[in-house]
């Protein structure tokens, strides 16, 4: 086709490069790969790693490619996939923990790695078969797309989908392997439907739009394509789709619940260190009228002793709900929808709770916590970001309302 770029060609040129593109190779080298508990054995090195590197991040505008290599290599973004498509076969809960550790390090990490690992699982469990097969088998495999297209120039091809768009907010798509964004195309009714379409990195243009408040190291720019085609085989319908990987992997699909859970990681990771902070800060201080310690000041005791019994008690409260989740993935049925109801609301809460802790710890820093590129400062900032995101803004709730109450159906935002 003329004047423009066929994906597959590309993708074939991608997958002959591949490290496993070898046939029997390809099973030595995923057996060979990392495991469950060797990502959690590396996990505390990565996060100490991310810890120390998150301003530069935050300068950067993304992560640093060596250490999203380092972070590839461990399997942080396949941990929520089965083995069979080269995942490490980690459940809701070890994709949760994951992220509530990096963000506890970085929140910018926490985020993008935490996005990427649920993007890649979406593909498992909603992407034809074999182009599923395809993406995740390559170990450096990251895939970042966005519902926010500010371009758009869709036509219908015989070989597929010919597109010029741009989307804003592809969180990591500095570390992807597979870039693109939501197209809206009717559906056998007439019904207009997201239908999330990809491309190798290589197909397509990053715009490094990206200049945030806080979160700013998680690389969320602009990606371009400029009139390419994309086989109608490597697209799928999302949020709305239906799953067809394998169970009890495939339950984190339909529904937008399973992103904003990755936000309620990064914002509870956020508290945790901003308690953590200002304990530290606060240490060996004294009242100056008194000479007692900051730390034992009955107002200061109140705050943190709250913040840490409410964010103990949220975080169990995800892990509770995550593991009752997958116990539902167990049965090979999606969630209910109450059960995606409940899920949508309480992860968008958790986000909220995260930033009122924040907020309420800050308050009793003392001045150390306004100094200019000083920790507190930084994490304050991004405690704050979140609470705008699609997923997670006070407009979840008037979604999660208006469904429960019966005043409209349940859709892909739930």
């Amino acid at each position: 086709m003329r004047g423009s770029v066929m994906y597959s060609e590309a993708a074939q040129a991608q997958t002959l490069s591949s490290p496993l593109s070898a046939g029997k190779s390809d099973e030595r080298k995923l057996a060979e790969g990392p495991t469950l508990k060797s990502l959690w054995d590396n996990l505390p090195a990565l996060c100490e790693e991310a810890r120390r590197r998150g301003r530069e991040f935050e300068d950067a505008r993304q992560l640093a490619e060596d250490f999203t290599n380092r972070l590839k290599a461990a399997g942080a973004y396949r941990v929520m996939y089965p083995k069979e498509f080269g995942g490490l076969g980690g459940t809701l809960v070890d994709w949760f923990d994951m992220g509530l550790a990096l963000a506890e390090a970085d929140a910018s990490t926490g985020w993008a790695v935490m996005h990427g690992a649920g993007a890649n699982a979406i593909v498992h469990a909603l992407a034809e078969r074999g182009f599923a097969q395809d993406v995740l088998s390559d170990p450096g495999v990251c895939c970042a797309w966005s519902n926010a297209p500010t371009a758009m120039k869709v036509e219908k091809t015989a070989d597929g989908l010919r597109i010029s768009a741009r989307w804003a907010y592809v969180t990591g798509c500095t570390a992807a392997t597979y870039l693109g964004g939501l197209v809206p195309l009717p559906d056998e009714t007439g019904t207009i439907r997201p239908v999330a379409a990809l491309v190798p990195a290589a197909c397509a243009r990053i715009d490094p739009t990206w200049d945030a408040m806080g979160l700013s190291g998680t690389g969320s720019h602009d990606v371009i394509l400029e009139d390419v085609v994309i086989p109608y085989q490597n697209t799928f319908s999302w949020p709305d789709g239906t799953p067809v990987g394998i169970f009890p992997w495939a339950i984190c699909s339909p529904g937008i619940w399973f992103i904003s859970t990755s936000a309620t990681a990064v914002h509870l990771g956020l508290a945790r260190r901003m308690i953590d902070e200002v304990r530290y800060e606060l240490a060996g201080k004294k009242d100056r009228s008194t000479q007692q310690p900051l730390l034992s000041h009955p107002g200061i005791l109140r705050v943190l002793e709250k913040a840490e019994g409410t964010l103990h008690l949220a975080t169990a409260g995800m892990r509770a709900m995550l593991s009752d989740m997958w116990t539902r993935g167990k049965t090979a049925v999606p969630l209910t929808d109450a059960e995606r109801i409940m899920a949508r609301n309480a992860t968008a809460a958790g986000v909220h709770l995260g930033t009122d802790l924040a907020r309420a710890v800050f308050d009793v820093a003392g001045t150390t916590a306004i100094r200019r590129n000083g920790v507190l400062e930084r994490l304050f900032r991004e405690a704050n970001c979140l609470t705008q995101h699609l997923s997670t803004s006070n407009f979840a709730f008037e979604f999660t309302g208006r469904v429960r109450g019966g005043f409209a159906p349940l859709d892909g935002r739930i």
